[in-house]
């Protein structure tokens, strides 16, 4: 965005309304340096291209797809999750959704792809936000575990859900309100269960928007050169079209569920399972960045498999304005409503309450909190 012309102080006042004039030109005043600065940056990493392609040939690490037309098609469908939670000066209304929806090119069929839906009202909680992430992946699982297609895609990467229900759990702890008791029962009673087949699933692979991970790194592609762009960024600059890099053995983090004795057992399992889980990164097509993809080991050491799963997501990939697969890409918009209808429908109940009060004036200031942190009511972490 350049700043300045005739319509300079329009575009000042749209996007830096809520700033002091000292420092709009305190900020104005570096633009040009953190120009410079990026613009550097970007053109040093496309002149190494062709030497970091080239080493990574020599290294093995780029493979094309086969031929479509002798791999089986596949039936698609995406899962994704979103939360409301919005705070009242007398109670909280906690809401998790996860859904489902089909790719293109779907057979037509009746049956109703599954989704879930859970909302609680309680006293105010301290960590709802960590308890209802934690049940919103809960909720993921379950709906991905039910989607009946030949792939699911999950939004997010495998760990992090995980790291969600561990937080979860920790902040639940002892906590008997509605929110806590339903997401300990949700995950104790089923979604526990789950998450081992997912791991180990022949049809539910993760594909996160963003990533800070760098699976290249272990491989040599940089030396001892220490980088500081993520792995994404580099086979998009190395890939071209048709081809992936990988498979790599995932970069993760050790955790452990916050909990008793009871998942100590439980944690060992599925961190093995973790070190179990490969990554690719796959270029659909020219105009598309590549996509980090993870994958379980029934997956990604299965050949034809895996060439299979890769063609589906490259036929599910239409649109350079879309940063992932059309399905998770619709499945994202839907979920992200979740939080615009959960407060529309409390303004309604807020409006109806104060006109029937006896004392409208105390009745509003009850029904709204004053916060000055916005994210508190936003549907992304």
């Amino acid at each position: 965005m350049t700043i300045g012309g005739s319509n300079h102080r329009q575009i000042v006042a749209d996007v830096f309304g809520d700033l002091p004039d000292a420092l709009i030109n305190e900020l104005l005043t570096r633009s040009d340096e953190v120009t410079k600065r990026a613009r550097e940056s970007v053109d040093a990493r496309i002149d190494e291209r062709d030497g970091l392609r080239s080493r990574a040939q020599q290294l093995g690490l780029i493979h094309q797809i086969e031929d479509p037309s002798d791999l089986s098609q596949k039936s698609v469908a995406a899962v994704d999750g979103s939360i409301a939670l919005i705070r009242l000066a007398a109670f909280e209304v906690s809401a998790a959704a996860a859904l489902a929806v089909d790719g293109l090119g779907g057979d037509d069929s009746e049956d109703r792809l599954p989704y879930h839906f859970e909302i609680h009202i309680t006293d105010p909680i301290a960590r709802a936000r960590e308890i209802v992430y934690g049940l919103m992946f809960c909720l993921e699982y379950e709906t991905a575990r039910k989607v009946d297609r030949d792939l699911v895609l999950l939004d997010g990467t495998f760990y992090t859900g995980m790291v969600a229900i561990s937080l979860a759990l920790g902040s639940a702890g002892e906590l008997r309100d509605k929110l806590s008791e339903a997401f300990k029962r949700r995950w104790t009673d089923s979604t526990m269960e789950l998450v081992p087949e997912i791991l180990s699933s022949d049809k539910i692979i993760a594909i996160p928007k963003r990533s800070s991970a760098n699976e290249f790194v272990r491989t040599g592609l940089f030396g001892r050169r220490e980088v500081d762009f993520n792995g994404r960024s580099t086979a998009s600059l190395i890939l071209e079209a048709g081809e992936y890099a990988g498979p790599f053995q995932l970069e993760t983090h050790s955790f452990h569920l916050d909990s008793p004795d009871f998942y100590s057992e439980f944690t060992i399992k599925i961190q093995s399972m973790f070190s179990e889980i490969s990554v690719v990164y796959y270029k659909p097509h020219d105009w598309s960045h590549a996509f980090r993809i993870e994958l379980p080991p029934t997956i990604a050491h299965d050949h034809n498999l895996l060439h299979e799963t890769l063609e589906a997501v490259r036929q599910q990939t239409t649109n350079p304005a879309m940063l992932e697969p059309y399905p998770l890409y619709v499945a994202d918009r839907f979920a992200k409503s979740l939080q615009k209808g959960v407060a529309a429908l409390l303004e309604s109940i807020k409006t109806r309450v104060t006109a029937n009060a006896a004392e409208p004036n105390i009745a509003a200031d009850m029904m709204n909190t004053y916060r000055s942190d916005p994210s508190f009511e936003e549907s992304e972490p």
